[in-house]
């Protein structure tokens, strides 16, 4: 197993048994949207609720913030706003969103399971940014 299909297999065995509502919540709003992207579907949400969704996800996932951190680099162009990405490079985006969610329920399952302070808590983050495995014995998953 990979590094993300570990947090994905622990996101469903503790989702169950932990508050992870929000978690829960951002992972089937996010298969909806995917799953629908290219349908008539889609068209009843409107392309801002999928932008914002987009920006929760990445504001509230404190992996995200140092990965981001982390991983700096020059692209080949300047950066642009979602609202000025055509509907292929948006629904690009939105797929990439997926491991960001997935890791996010674990380390809620792991800070939670494991009453963690904040120091341990961004210790914890640092480590997913880096998808160390050694997590998944350290904290007994």
């Amino acid at each position: 197993m990979n590094f993300l299909d570990m947090c994905y297999d622990l996101f469903l065995r503790t989702s169950k048994y932990h508050d992870l509502g929000k978690d829960i919540e951002n992972w089937n709003k996010w298969n909806f949207y995917v799953v629908n992207y290219f349908t008539g579907q889609l068209y009843f949400t409107k392309r801002k609720d999928i932008e914002d969704f987009i920006v929760d996800v990445r504001t509230d996932n404190p992996i995200y913030a140092v990965f981001s951190q982390l991983y700096k680099t020059i692209n080949n162009g300047p950066l642009r706003k979602l609202n000025q990405l055509n509907d292929y490079e948006l629904y690009i985006e939105l797929r990439g969103e997926a491991p960001n969610i997935i890791y996010k329920c674990a380390y809620d399952s792991i800070k939670i399971y494991h009453n963690l302070d904040e120091q341990q808590s961004n210790d914890l983050a640092k480590r997913f940014a880096l998808n160390d495995m050694t997590i998944f014995t350290d904290y007994k998953c």
